[in-house]
């Protein structure tokens, strides 16, 4: 037989009060049943817990010894307890978005989200798809937001929202007198680019990969604002999101044009581990996203 943690609860109990009756009224159970946990305790270890002397039970040296571990141990599995109560509403959940993604729907997200589960703390973290779906597949991450392609075979992929890349340049840049443009024109132009890993990069990437056509930027960037800066000042040509691309737009800062017969629009994905657990909270992040989609 094992000791349980019910029977040292009942001793602790017995140990104060010094009494069975008492002790039975305190835990509202009956007297018996309290007789039968002091017995299976002393059966298991063949000691003998308490003395009676004119109706009061008094603690034996052992027994003395015992209270010092019992209350330990009860006190850890009471903590223990409560923390996996608690537990059942998750107190954190750690996402990642791409910068696209970060810079203009996780704020909506996160406002959206604490409406539903304010007693749910959103730990946002900003990377390229390459490096969020490293951090999904070791765990550092529950979930992460990407865009367009998820490599990982061990990742699962939900879509939830749609964009479209836009060629920029400068208004004083030839391509945009050109009555159309194929992608042969944008590769004999100083191509500005994001950083390698990033999804815009894989993007643009495989845009040309298509027809067999390998591009080598004038710059790299893990900043958005920064090509876009470059494509203002006359240095180079870009193909950027369109939704990070909008306000130099409005300001005439830039200019857009489309590409001959390329659609140019993307999916965004809620990307987690096939073996994770999806607590209710996560599905309520999830449902958040997927809302945005109604816009």
């Amino acid at each position: 037989m094992m000791t349980t943690v019910r029977n040292l609860k009942i001793f602790l109990e017995v140990y104060r009060t010094h009494s069975i009756t008492d002790a039975a009224k305190h835990l509202y159970i009956t007297q018996p049943a309290v007789t039968r946990a002091i017995q299976d305790l002393e059966s298991e270890y063949t000691v003998r817990l308490f003395e009676r002397y004119h109706r009061r039970l008094i603690p034996t040296a052992i027994a003395d010894h015992l209270y010092t571990y019992s209350d330990q141990i009860v006190s850890l599995m009471d903590g223990m307890e409560k923390m996996l109560k608690q537990e059942q509403v998750q107190a954190k959940i750690r996402i990642g978005a791409s910068i696209t993604i970060g810079t203009f729907l996780m704020t909506e997200i996160c406002q959206k989200f604490s409406k539903v589960c304010s007693n749910t703390e959103l730990e946002v973290t900003i990377l390229n798809g390459t490096a969020l779906q490293s951090k999904v597949l070791d765990n550092s991450l529950d979930i992460a937001l990407i865009e367009d392609s998820i490599h990982e075979r061990d990742l699962k992929a939900v879509p939830f929202f749609h964009d479209e890349m836009l060629l920029i340049m400068s208004k004083d840049h030839p391509l945009y007198r050109k009555k159309t443009i194929i992608l042969k024109d944008i590769a004999e132009y100083p191509l500005l680019m994001r950083e390698k890993g990033s999804a815009g990069r894989e993007y643009v990437d495989a845009l040309f990969a298509r027809y067999g056509m390998q591009i080598m930027p004038k710059w790299e960037s893990g900043s958005t604002q920064a090509l876009i800066n470059a494509v203002r000042s006359g240095l180079g040509i870009s193909i950027l999101p369109s939704q990070l691309c909008q306000e130099a737009l409005h300001k005439k800062q830039i200019v857009s044009r489309s590409i001959y017969h390329e659609p140019m629009k993307r999916t965004y994905y809620i990307a987690a581990h096939k073996e994770k657990y999806i607590t209710k909270e996560l599905k309520q992040l999830q449902n958040v996203c997927m809302s945005l989609s109604a816009h």
